[in-house]
């Protein structure tokens, strides 16, 4: 029997149309490999993964970890979503200025950031910063309506205390904070220390900075 005559039949067609398919994804596929692109999204899944590089983390990056903390003014580069923290690490990790990764890992959220400034408290978030470039210092809170009757570096209305933080941050000379939740009023400080804060019975809230204590990230 010629191929001719195969060709007449139902099968000889299903077979010509598999020939043809997997030639085209296996010269297609190798195209997607080699250019690290992304399958188109009809292909089947099962196919898309074979040719598919998956990224990965560049293993001399290492980095440290703070829990429950946030790093206001950080300028960030990408936002993701259905983000593990292993998975945005390996982001930052493949992305040549990236320097740290803010996530909230209950909603899978996640930024890679290229600067980082003193973290602040802000419970159920993680801050991870390249070692050897974290933050020496960190806020401490006291929010016991407390504050100083030293007189401040500067003064100003802002709205929010991420806000006052990264003032602050932004001159070497300021040693912390105190906000008004109320009036919105960020009062800042040369020399504000742990000794020198008292309880007010306005809506003050003082910040510090103190030493910094980053641990080995668990990824």
């Amino acid at each position: 029997m010629s191929w001719i005559d195969v060709l007449k039949g139902a099968g000889g067609l299903a077979l010509v149309v598999t020939v043809f398919l997997f030639f085209y994804f296996c010269i297609m596929g190798l195209v997607i490999y080699l250019n690290e692109q992304e399958a188109p999204d009809w292909w089947p899944v099962w196919i898309a993964k074979i040719f598919t590089k998956t990224a990965s983390a560049d293993s001399s990056k290492k980095y440290l970890y703070l829990s429950n903390v946030y790093s206001p003014g950080s300028n960030v580069l990408s936002t993701y979503s259905n983000h593990t923290d292993s998975q945005c690490l390996t982001e930052c990790s493949n992305t040549a200025n990236c320097i740290g990764v803010l996530s909230m890992p209950a909603s899978n959220i996640c930024s890679t950031i290229s600067n980082v400034f003193s973290p602040i408290s802000l419970t159920g978030n993680n801050f991870y910063v390249l070692q050897g470039l974290q933050p020496s210092k960190m806020y401490s809170t006291y929010t016991s309506n407390t504050f100083t009757t030293m007189p401040p570096m500067n003064s100003l209305t802002v709205n929010t205390n991420f806000d006052c933080a990264s003032n602050c941050s932004s001159n070497v000379t300021c040693t912390g904070f105190v906000y008004d939740s109320t009036t919105k009023l960020c009062n800042t400080y040369s020399s504000i220390t742990t000794s020198n804060i008292t309880p007010t019975t306005s809506n003050f809230t003082s910040y510090v900075l103190i030493a910094s204590n980053f641990a080995a990230s668990p990824y």
